[in-house]
């Protein structure tokens, strides 16, 4: 975890420079909203939090740096796999100026540090019964890694004061982490994709 304190570090020290520039061309933003595995179809939703530094290099196109946190769930194996990340990314931002909306399209390369909570069990074949299985284990893990990741997102900025604008976006997140799972009721190991999309609404100040 020390490689995430090193990237947390830098963060904070974007918003101290941020805060000290001059001409708007420094932003800094705060966003929430929800995650789904699967789009909102037949999931149960997690939540994000996200601070955002964004460094304009023109009225069309933005440099940012972003970390926040990412709480979930996928409704596989037994009893699910919860994901907790913290992510790091950096990402460029472009967007069409359309009066007091500005829509944009934004993509981010980083990292996501992950924990994922899960329970283990072990099944063999019924003694009593032909084709059923009972259940011999049952214990709960924890994994924590560092992974690669990107996101892309679709939105629109909206005008809303002098120094505050509203951002609304959807995203798609890839993580590069083939997680391992116990498959009920055969005990059969099966390899999860880590992807998921989220709805954020953000406040966006210029400094």
């Amino acid at each position: 975890m020390g490689m995430m304190k090193y990237y947390l570090l830098i963060f904070s020290s974007l918003i101290i420079i941020g805060k000290t520039s001059a001409q708007n061309q420094w932003q800094f933003s705060i966003a929430s909203g929800v995650i789904s595995p699967e789009f909102l179809i037949n999931s149960p939703l997690g939540y994000q939090v996200e601070g955002r530094i964004f460094y304009l290099l023109s009225d069309s196109v933005q440099l940012s740096i972003s970390s926040g946190f990412n709480s979930w769930k996928e409704e596989l194996g037994p009893d699910g796999n919860k994901f907790e990340s913290i992510p790091l990314l950096a990402g460029i931002k472009y967007s069409f100026q359309m009066g007091f909306l500005s829509p944009y399209l934004a993509g981010e390369l980083g990292v996501h540090f992950i924990t994922r909570d899960y329970t283990y069990q072990i099944y063999e074949p019924s003694e009593n019964y032909d084709g059923l299985y009972k259940l011999v284990s049952s214990e709960p893990e924890t994994e924590s890694t560092t992974k690669f990741a990107y996101r892309l997102s679709i939105g629109s900025i909206i005008s809303a004061y002098e120094n505050i604008d509203l951002d609304l976006s959807i995203r798609y997140n890839n993580i590069s982490y083939d997680f391992i799972y116990n498959f009920y009721p055969t005990n059969q190991r099966r390899t999860g994709k880590l992807f998921f999309y989220n709805i954020a609404l953000g406040f966006i100040y210029k400094l």
